[in-house]
């Protein structure tokens, strides 16, 4: 994994690293929350991939300390989680969402999980963690903290998707997905875990795609923003009451795109 870090000025460069060993690493997602900058990764091991995390000094690149877990996996996205005596963090950390792999299989849907875990930020220990496992494909692919939350004690939203309840070709899993949005306080309790279908949103297709990304609003509601999988492609826009997790509209954008 090679990184290049920016400084203040255009153009030129804090510091230049590569980090990794012999194996096959690729990073996938890069934030930097307080003093440290987190890269979240994958390594490939004999055929088998594994969800890396790494904690880096922010100024001079050093590594910190470096987790992988100890499943085939992958993560999606990652979030800061301050130190709040507050609201139940005693320590400064982060929560990671992602799914164990394999996903897909010679382009076939797979029978996999999705997971939450929560690490200290000091050590990348595991402060608590959450192992998903519906019926069929699933993934946790988004997660933010609500800076203005309609509820304080839950300002965590978590984004993904499911495969429909009724799954009519498992065995084995199918590519028709319901998304998921799951509110979490800290030591990842859920507020509620809510699954939206062509059912209750005015979009009407089955295969529901509008979990690429999660926008907070200032009014403590969130989008969910994607795309519709009808013949066109449409970009689709959802409103969801940040309280309650129900939808608020539902509205497409009329060209072929995906809305991230």
């Amino acid at each position: 994994i090679a990184l290049n870090f920016l400084g203040d000025c255009i153009f030129c460069f804090n510091y230049s690293k590569i980090y990794g060993d012999n194996l096959d690493n690729k990073a996938s997602v890069i934030k930097q929350f307080g003093a440290g900058v987190y890269i979240a990764g994958l390594k490939v091991n004999n055929g088998i991939t594994y969800a890396t995390i790494s904690k880096l000094e922010e100024i001079s690149g050093a590594i910190l300390w470096q987790k992988e877990l100890n499943l085939p996996s992958e993560i999606m996205d990652l979030e800061y989680m301050p130190l709040d005596p507050n609201s139940g963090s005693p320590v400064e950390g982060i929560i990671i969402v992602g799914r164990t792999l394999p996903f897909t299989n010679a382009g076939l849907p797979q029978d996999n999980k999705s997971f939450i875990f929560s690490l200290d930020a000091s050590t990348g220990n595991i402060i608590a963690s959450k192992l998903y496992d519906s019926r069929g494909r699933e993934s946790f692919n988004r997660i933010i903290r609500h800076p203005n939350p309609a509820n304080s004690a839950f300002p965590y939203y978590v984004l993904g998707s499911v495969n429909v309840n009724n799954n009519p070709s498992f065995p084995p899993p199918s590519s028709v997905d319901n998304v998921v949005l799951v509110n979490l306080n800290v030591n990842l309790v859920n507020n509620y875990f809510s699954l939206y279908s062509g059912l209750n949103t005015n979009i009407s297709e089955i295969d529901l795609e509008f979990s690429r990304g999660i926008i907070p609003l200032n009014s403590s509601n969130i989008l969910l923003v994607g795309n519709r999988t009808n013949a066109f492609g449409w970009g689709a826009l959802v409103k969801i009451n940040g309280l309650t997790g129900a939808i608020l509209y539902a509205t497409s954008y009329q060209n072929s795109m995906d809305i991230l």
